[in-house]
Order: C-alpha cells, then sequence, then structure tokens
C-alpha cells in the first residue's frame, strides 16, 4: 500500500470518529499498515468503523486487517464437480434459431437450486 492509498482511510477514520488530523498519527499509521494490500486495509477499515466505539489504535486496525487476510486466503471448499468454482458447462441451447455452445450453468452440488428446476 502506497501512502495516497491510506490517506483516505485515515482521513475517513478521522471524520468518522470526529477527530483532528493529525500529520504523525497518520504516518504512525501507515507504518505499521503499509504491509496489506488496499483492498485488505479498505475492508479492514469498514470492519474497525463498525466495531469500534472510539477511535481505534493503529493494533486494533492492524488485527482487523489480519481477520480480513485469513478470509481471503482461505481455501474455497472444493467440489469434485466444479472444483469450488460453482459453476459447470451446461448443455449447447438454441434459441431464436441458434445454438449457443458457450453456455455455463450453476454446480448443482454447491448452489441449492429452488424447486421445480431440473
Amino acid at each position: 500500500m502506497t501512502w495516497d492509498d491510506w490517506l483516505p482511510h485515515y482521513r475517513r477514520l478521522v471524520k468518522t470518529y470526529n477527530k483532528t488530523e493529525s500529520g504523525e498519527q497518520c504516518a504512525a499509521y501507515f507504518e505499521v499498515l503499509k504491509g496489506f494490500t488496499p483492498l485488505v486495509i479498505e475492508r479492514a477499515i469498514t470492519r474497525t468503523l463498525a466495531e469500534e466505539k472510539y477511535f481505534p489504535a493503529v493494533s486494533d486496525i492492524r488485527e482487523h486487517a489480519s481477520y480480513v487476510m485469513a478470509g481471503m486466503l482461505a481455501p474455497a471448499s472444493i467440489c469434485d464437480v466444479c472444483h469450488g468454482d460453482t459453476w459447470v458447462d451446461a448443455e449447447p441451447l438454441q434459441a431464436n434459431g441458434v445454438t449457443y455452445t458457450n453456455v455455463v450453468r450453476r454446480c448443482r452440488q454447491c448452489v441449492p437450486q429452488p424447486a421445480g428446476v431440473a
């Protein structure tokens, strides 16, 4: 993550908790969090705002970022049909006189089908 990625998140924290910006605090938080990707920080800040009542310590944000990372790195459940993708190739479809061969459907083992769907 770069400084330009971090600054909007810091400003979001400051605005949400009605605090004044501090360059020193912003830099200190950045030093601790710069190893995370911008997406992880975005999700961690969102989670922090939802769960923390007061302006969070950098350790709180880092903890939320670690949980976000753990969730992102967890392997998807692997199905022997779709291999965790939830989509499988389907039979060709004919509509309006055209045969479509590049057709997919949801994996029936992974995604519950509505009643009446064959």
